[in-house]
This record gives C-alpha cells, structure tokens and sequence, in this order.
C-alpha cells in the first residue's frame, strides 16, 4: 500500500511569545498514522524548534544546512498513539516559524523510509529539486515539498507547482518568512522531477523535496517465503 496523506495542519508564527508555536492535530488521526512535520524558521543563527513533550523526535541526519539569509527546515516523525489535541514546539529566541504535521497512512512502523534534499537560492523560482531513485530508493514513494522564503514583512504570493497539490488553503505568514507546502503520489520506481512554487517576486528562499514511503515487505511464490 502506498503512503497517502490523511490530513494535514499547519501554522506559522513571528517572535517567541507565546514561547511555543503550537499546531493542532491533523483532523482524523488514527493510532498507527505515521505523523511527519515539517519545521521551517527564520535565518537566525543555530536557532532551531525544540520538541517539548509534542513526542515527536527529530532526524538529525535529515536537518537542512544553514545558509546565510535563508530559511532553513527540520524533520520529525512518530507514530500515532492516542495523540493530544495539539503540540506545542518551543520557540528559543524571537524567531519566524511555520510548521506542518502530515498524518499519513499506508505506513508501518518499522517500515517507513524518508528522504530529504533542499534547495537554495535567491530570485523568484523556488524549485524544491529533483530526487532520482537510486537516492531516495522508495518504490511509489510520496513526495511532500515545501517552499519558503524570506520576505521581510512584505506579502508575496507562491503558485502551486504543476502537477502537485496544494496542502492547506491559505500561506503560512510568519511575517518575516512565508511559505507552502504541496504533494504528490508517485508510482513505481521514480524520480520525483524538479518542482518549481514561484514567487510573485525575488526573494532568497529554501526548498525542501520530502520522499516518503514503506520498504518492500516480504513475497510468496507457490507457498514459499522470500524475504526481501
């Protein structure tokens, strides 16, 4: 079964009062969704989201780098059980955040892969980049991206890349950044193609292309067990 998004929830935030940015759970959650949040802040310096007691653990190996006057992403992930109404990440210093929480379903835990790469750059085509298989290896995996730009308390609209669907119906504005997120279902052995959000004008911006999916489980041929 391949992953597909349940729901999503989202919000954004300038400054660290409140000292948290809280998100409130994806509607419909069931126990065993594999929960996936996507965290975006400011280029402030070493700054970065704390987890609290959300339960959500971060992958280190998937933190994007910092790069000067960009924003910049984090990753974390859990499986659903008996979930809160909402999550509250810390919020270190006086900051812009946004977060997304996906729920999907189709994934087991001790199944589930991911992939991340990021994008850099500074004009008005923020194009989360192309993943080829042999990098991501996920057979019909689902590809998440997410765009985010600094935009200096100026409002700037980004277009839905073709082909992909929008998650949340309106743009997270965190003030001095903004940003979306979209989807897109793959099938079989794919690369998932440069995905480009544009901007209504040039700004310095960071793209995230997320792959998710399941490891291939075990196969039977005439009543014997192959392990795969």
């Amino acid at each position: 079964m391949a992953a597909t998004i349940r729901s999503v929830a989202g919000t954004s935030q300038e400054g660290n009062s409140p000292a948290t940015n809280t998100v409130t759970k994806p509607a419909g959650t069931a126990d065993l969704d594999w929960l996936v949040a996507i965290l975006a802040t400011d280029e402030s310096t070493n700054e970065w989201l704390g987890f609290g007691s959300t339960g959500f653990v971060e992958n280190m190996a998937l933190r994007s780098t910092e790069v000067a006057a960009r924003p910049k992403f984090q990753i974390a992930t859990k499986f659903a059980s008996s979930e809160p109404a909402n999550y509250a990440f810390s919020v270190p210093i006086f900051m812009s955040s946004m977060i997304w929480i996906f729920a999907i379903q189709g994934v087991t835990s001790g199944s589930e892969q991911i992939s991340a790469t990021y994008g850099v750059g500074s004009s008005t085509s923020c194009t989360a980049p192309d993943v080829p298989y042999a990098t991501h290896g996920i057979t019909d995996p689902l590809l998440i991206t997410s765009h985010a730009a600094i935009t200096e308390g100026t409002n700037r609209t980004l277009s839905t890349p073709a082909g992909m669907t929008q998650q949340i119906a309106t743009i997270m504005d965190a003030e001095w950044m903004m940003g979306r997120a979209f989807s897109l279902g793959l099938s079989g052995n794919v690369a998932t193609g440069a995905r480009t959000s544009t901007i209504s004008a040039t700004e310095p911006w960071r793209s995230l292309s997320l792959v998710l999916g399941s490891a291939p489980g075990p196969t039977y041929k005439k009543g014997l067990f192959i392990p795969t």
